[in-house]
């Protein structure tokens, strides 16, 4: 699972991210089976749908975000 931050809550991101951390060490899962990434803009997230190893998306109400 790859999270795409939102820059205006940055520490409500991390928080969670650390959380889910926690969920997949604690479940004995594979360390790299979750990421969180950090940056502003759109840039990121749009590399990241087109990437072809991403095999779904799901957006939390950016309509700029998905207007392409």
């Amino acid at each position: 699972m790859v999270v795409k931050s939102h820059p205006a809550h940055l520490g409500t991101s991390e928080l969670v991210g650390r959380a889910i951390q926690k969920v997949v060490a604690d479940s004995g899962l594979p360390e790299g089976v979750f990421s969180l990434v950090v940056g502003a803009g759109n840039t990121i997230g749009e590399a990241l749908v087109a990437h072809p190893a991403i095999k779904s998306v799901g957006f939390t109400g950016s309509r700029r975000g998905i207007s392409r």
